[in-house]
Protein backbone atom coordinates (compact mmCIF):
# COMPACT_ATOMS: atom_id res chain seq x y z
CA UNK A 1 0.00 0.00 0.00
CA UNK A 2 1.23 3.12 -0.84
CA UNK A 3 1.43 5.69 1.72
CA UNK A 4 2.67 8.87 -0.30
CA UNK A 5 4.50 12.36 1.16
CA UNK A 6 3.50 12.71 4.63
CA UNK A 7 2.38 15.77 5.52
CA UNK A 8 3.64 17.61 9.08
CA UNK A 9 0.25 18.59 10.71
CA UNK A 10 1.83 21.24 12.87
CA UNK A 11 2.50 23.37 9.59
CA UNK A 12 -1.06 23.34 8.26
CA UNK A 13 -3.25 23.32 11.38
CA UNK A 14 -5.05 26.70 12.00
CA UNK A 15 -3.53 27.66 8.52
CA UNK A 16 -6.42 29.83 6.33
CA UNK A 17 -6.51 29.03 2.46
CA UNK A 18 -9.16 31.20 1.09
CA UNK A 19 -12.53 30.80 2.83
CA UNK A 20 -11.30 27.46 4.59
CA UNK A 21 -9.43 26.94 8.00
CA UNK A 22 -7.42 23.85 8.36
CA UNK A 23 -8.40 21.55 11.62
CA UNK A 24 -6.63 18.76 11.35
CA UNK A 25 -4.77 16.22 8.27
CA UNK A 26 -5.85 12.90 7.79
CA UNK A 27 -5.27 10.10 4.83
CA UNK A 28 -7.56 8.19 2.77
CA UNK A 29 -7.00 5.41 0.64
CA UNK A 30 -8.27 5.42 -2.90
CA UNK A 31 -9.09 2.23 -3.96
CA UNK A 32 -8.69 2.47 -7.39
CA UNK A 33 -5.35 4.93 -7.11
CA UNK A 34 -4.18 2.05 -5.06
CA UNK A 35 -2.62 4.79 -2.64
CA UNK A 36 -3.15 6.63 0.37
CA UNK A 37 -3.71 10.59 -0.19
CA UNK A 38 -3.54 13.39 2.36
CA UNK A 39 -6.44 15.31 3.44
CA UNK A 40 -7.42 18.59 5.04
CA UNK A 41 -10.63 18.47 7.31
CA UNK A 42 -11.50 22.20 7.17
CA UNK A 43 -14.12 24.39 8.93
CA UNK A 44 -15.37 27.22 5.75
CA UNK A 45 -15.82 30.62 6.49
CA UNK A 46 -18.91 31.03 4.76
CA UNK A 47 -22.32 31.72 6.47
CA UNK A 48 -23.20 27.69 7.30
CA UNK A 49 -19.22 27.34 8.09
CA UNK A 50 -19.58 23.38 7.09
CA UNK A 51 -16.55 20.83 7.96
CA UNK A 52 -15.59 19.42 4.58
CA UNK A 53 -12.97 17.06 3.94
CA UNK A 54 -10.56 18.06 0.58
CA UNK A 55 -7.37 16.42 -0.83
CA UNK A 56 -4.51 18.83 0.25
CA UNK A 57 -2.66 19.20 -2.96
CA UNK A 58 -6.15 20.79 -4.20
CA UNK A 59 -5.92 23.30 -1.13
CA UNK A 60 -2.04 24.15 -1.60
CA UNK A 61 -2.32 24.49 -5.24
CA UNK A 62 -4.85 27.39 -5.00
CA UNK A 63 -7.61 24.63 -7.11
CA UNK A 64 -10.55 24.78 -3.71
CA UNK A 65 -10.45 27.80 -1.43
CA UNK A 66 -13.95 27.22 -0.06
CA UNK A 67 -16.97 23.89 0.72
CA UNK A 68 -18.13 24.95 -2.71
CA UNK A 69 -19.88 28.38 -1.79
CA UNK A 70 -18.17 30.64 -3.73
CA UNK A 71 -19.01 28.89 -6.89
CA UNK A 72 -22.30 28.84 -6.04
CA UNK A 73 -22.30 32.51 -5.29
CA UNK A 74 -21.03 33.45 -8.29
CA UNK A 75 -23.76 31.07 -10.16
CA UNK A 76 -26.30 33.19 -8.40
CA UNK A 77 -24.77 36.20 -8.93
CA UNK A 78 -24.46 36.24 -12.57
CA UNK A 79 -27.89 34.36 -13.00
CA UNK A 80 -26.16 31.21 -14.52
CA UNK A 81 -27.44 28.70 -12.09
CA UNK A 82 -30.42 27.51 -14.43
CA UNK A 83 -28.25 27.70 -17.57
CA UNK A 84 -27.09 24.12 -19.49
CA UNK A 85 -23.75 25.74 -19.34
CA UNK A 86 -23.41 25.91 -15.89
CA UNK A 87 -24.40 22.49 -15.63
CA UNK A 88 -21.96 21.46 -18.29
CA UNK A 89 -19.15 23.05 -16.44
CA UNK A 90 -20.29 21.22 -12.83
CA UNK A 91 -19.94 17.68 -14.79
CA UNK A 92 -16.29 18.65 -16.23
CA UNK A 93 -14.82 20.22 -13.15
CA UNK A 94 -16.32 16.10 -11.38
CA UNK A 95 -15.49 14.17 -13.62
CA UNK A 96 -11.85 15.28 -13.45
CA UNK A 97 -11.83 15.81 -10.06
CA UNK A 98 -14.37 13.52 -7.75
CA UNK A 99 -13.14 10.39 -7.38
CA UNK A 100 -16.55 8.85 -6.77
CA UNK A 101 -18.24 10.28 -10.24
CA UNK A 102 -18.93 7.57 -12.27
CA UNK A 103 -16.84 8.46 -15.00
CA UNK A 104 -13.33 9.66 -13.09
CA UNK A 105 -11.36 6.95 -14.61
CA UNK A 106 -11.81 8.24 -17.87
CA UNK A 107 -10.78 11.53 -17.06
CA UNK A 108 -9.55 12.26 -13.77
CA UNK A 109 -8.05 8.74 -13.56
CA UNK A 110 -6.47 9.28 -16.39
CA UNK A 111 -4.86 12.33 -15.55
CA UNK A 112 -6.95 14.91 -17.38
CA UNK A 113 -7.21 18.51 -15.40
CA UNK A 114 -9.44 21.17 -14.59
CA UNK A 115 -7.29 24.22 -15.68
CA UNK A 116 -7.52 27.20 -13.02
CA UNK A 117 -8.28 29.56 -16.53
CA UNK A 118 -11.82 27.97 -16.33
CA UNK A 119 -12.35 27.98 -12.79
CA UNK A 120 -14.06 30.87 -12.39
CA UNK A 121 -17.79 29.38 -14.11
CA UNK A 122 -18.57 33.30 -15.21
CA UNK A 123 -15.35 33.02 -17.27
CA UNK A 124 -16.07 29.49 -18.86
CA UNK A 125 -19.77 30.95 -19.63
CA UNK A 126 -18.78 33.67 -21.31
CA UNK A 127 -16.20 32.02 -23.80
CA UNK A 128 -18.43 29.36 -24.62
CA UNK A 129 -20.78 32.15 -25.85
CA UNK A 130 -17.70 34.10 -27.41
CA UNK A 131 -16.80 31.05 -29.57
CA UNK A 132 -20.17 30.26 -31.11
CA UNK A 133 -22.16 28.31 -28.14
CA UNK A 134 -25.53 27.61 -28.71
CA UNK A 135 -28.27 25.05 -27.57
CA UNK A 136 -27.64 22.05 -29.36
CA UNK A 137 -23.76 22.33 -28.91
CA UNK A 138 -21.51 20.93 -26.82
CA UNK A 139 -17.51 21.77 -25.56
CA UNK A 140 -15.26 19.16 -26.60
CA UNK A 141 -11.50 18.89 -25.82
CA UNK A 142 -9.34 19.17 -29.54
CA UNK A 143 -6.45 16.36 -27.89
CA UNK A 144 -8.57 13.91 -26.13
CA UNK A 145 -5.52 13.71 -24.22
CA UNK A 146 -5.37 17.05 -23.11
CA UNK A 147 -6.33 19.51 -20.02
CA UNK A 148 -10.00 20.88 -19.91
CA UNK A 149 -7.99 24.60 -21.11
CA UNK A 150 -8.62 27.64 -22.38
CA UNK A 151 -5.36 28.54 -21.63
CA UNK A 152 -3.92 26.29 -23.93
CA UNK A 153 -6.61 26.55 -26.18
CA UNK A 154 -7.15 22.77 -26.13
CA UNK A 155 -11.50 23.31 -25.91
CA UNK A 156 -13.89 23.83 -28.61
CA UNK A 157 -17.53 24.55 -29.59
CA UNK A 158 -18.76 21.58 -31.53
CA UNK A 159 -21.77 19.24 -32.08
CA UNK A 160 -22.03 16.05 -30.72
CA UNK A 161 -21.56 13.91 -33.87
CA UNK A 162 -17.79 15.47 -33.62
CA UNK A 163 -17.48 15.14 -30.34
CA UNK A 164 -18.56 11.05 -31.22
CA UNK A 165 -15.45 11.25 -33.52
CA UNK A 166 -13.18 12.56 -31.34
CA UNK A 167 -13.54 10.05 -28.84
CA UNK A 168 -11.07 7.45 -27.59
CA UNK A 169 -10.69 3.59 -28.25
CA UNK A 170 -12.21 1.95 -25.19
CA UNK A 171 -9.72 -0.36 -23.07
CA UNK A 172 -12.25 -2.76 -23.06
CA UNK A 173 -12.98 -2.92 -27.04
CA UNK A 174 -10.31 -5.80 -27.56
CA UNK A 175 -9.78 -4.60 -31.21
CA UNK A 176 -8.06 -0.87 -30.97
CA UNK A 177 -11.42 0.21 -33.32
CA UNK A 178 -13.43 2.84 -32.25
CA UNK A 179 -17.36 1.59 -32.02
CA UNK A 180 -16.07 -2.11 -32.53
CA UNK A 181 -15.75 -4.48 -29.37
CA UNK A 182 -14.90 -7.94 -29.20
CA UNK A 183 -17.49 -10.18 -27.40
CA UNK A 184 -15.32 -13.10 -25.71
CA UNK A 185 -18.82 -14.62 -24.81
CA UNK A 186 -20.09 -15.12 -28.39
CA UNK A 187 -16.63 -15.14 -30.55
CA UNK A 188 -18.21 -12.49 -32.19
CA UNK A 189 -17.06 -8.33 -33.12
CA UNK A 190 -19.70 -5.82 -32.77
CA UNK A 191 -19.87 -3.19 -34.95
CA UNK A 192 -21.99 0.03 -33.10
CA UNK A 193 -22.43 3.66 -33.64
CA UNK A 194 -23.60 6.76 -31.12
CA UNK A 195 -26.74 8.67 -33.20
CA UNK A 196 -28.61 11.81 -30.82
CA UNK A 197 -27.86 9.80 -27.68
CA UNK A 198 -28.78 6.34 -28.78
CA UNK A 199 -26.15 3.25 -29.52
CA UNK A 200 -27.40 1.66 -33.06
CA UNK A 201 -25.89 -1.78 -33.90
CA UNK A 202 -24.53 -2.33 -36.78
CA UNK A 203 -23.95 -5.95 -37.02
CA UNK A 204 -21.75 -8.89 -35.58
CA UNK A 205 -18.84 -10.69 -36.88
CA UNK A 206 -16.75 -13.40 -37.27
CA UNK A 207 -13.84 -11.58 -39.03
CA UNK A 208 -12.71 -7.78 -37.40
CA UNK A 209 -12.33 -6.36 -40.54
CA UNK A 210 -15.98 -7.03 -41.77
CA UNK A 211 -17.01 -4.68 -38.34
CA UNK A 212 -14.16 -2.42 -38.82
CA UNK A 213 -15.99 -1.92 -42.88
CA UNK A 214 -19.59 -2.05 -41.15
CA UNK A 215 -18.33 0.67 -38.45
CA UNK A 216 -17.04 3.09 -41.42
CA UNK A 217 -20.34 2.64 -43.71
CA UNK A 218 -22.34 3.23 -39.89
CA UNK A 219 -20.36 6.87 -40.03
CA UNK A 220 -20.84 7.41 -43.64
CA UNK A 221 -24.89 6.66 -43.55
CA UNK A 222 -25.14 8.29 -39.80
CA UNK A 223 -22.83 11.45 -39.61
CA UNK A 224 -22.17 12.44 -43.42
Amino acid sequence: MGTGHKLNKNDYINKVFGRLKVLDVIYKYSEKQKRNYAYFVCECQCNNKPIVEIKASRIKDGVTSSCGCYRRELAYKHGLRESDLYDVWCDIKSRCETESHARYNDYGGRGIKFCNCISDCVIFYNWCYDNGYEKGLTVDRIDNDGHYCICKNNLRITDYIQQGRNRRVRKDSGTGHIGVMFVKRAQKYIASIGVDYKKIFLGSFTDINEAIAARKAGELTYWG
